[in-house]
């Protein structure tokens, strides 16, 4: 089940977001990918992915990081989400929460014990 599950994350993601989208740097693609799979249902911004890039010598731009969140929500792999109880100031902020489409391409991503992570499904 893990092969067939890899094969169709290798297929959307490695062939058909990249290939789409334009996408030249992969291995980061994978890295953004994986760490939302692990932040699903907590809120994030692009800025600080951006920022903690920079200081591990990979200068991604808050605009790239953001770009491919929009790949991956338009190839389905996951889905943003905006609450709804946000009022005042707050609206201004990011809002949004992201979650996979499919729990078993994240599983397959966080192939660790999934034991604590009742609350990210």
């Amino acid at each position: 089940m893990n092969d067939y599950l890899q094969s169709i994350y290798s297929t959307i993601v490695l062939k058909d977001v990249v290939a789409r989208e334009g996408i030249r740097n992969v291995p980061f693609l994978e890295k953004l990918t994986r760490y939302i799979s692990d932040n699903i249902g907590k809120m994030f911004s692009v800025s600080n992915i951006a920022n903690f890039m920079s200081h591990e010598e990979d200068n991604i731009p808050s605009t790239t990081v953001k770009n491919y969140m929009r790949s991956l929500c338009n190839a389905y792999i996951i889905n943003k989400v905006e609450r709804w109880d946000v009022h005042g100031k707050q609206i201004l902020s990011t809002n949004e929460k992201y979650y996979f489409e499919d729990l078993g391409l994240r599983n397959i991503l966080t192939s660790g014990n999934r034991k604590f992570d009742i609350e990210k499904l």
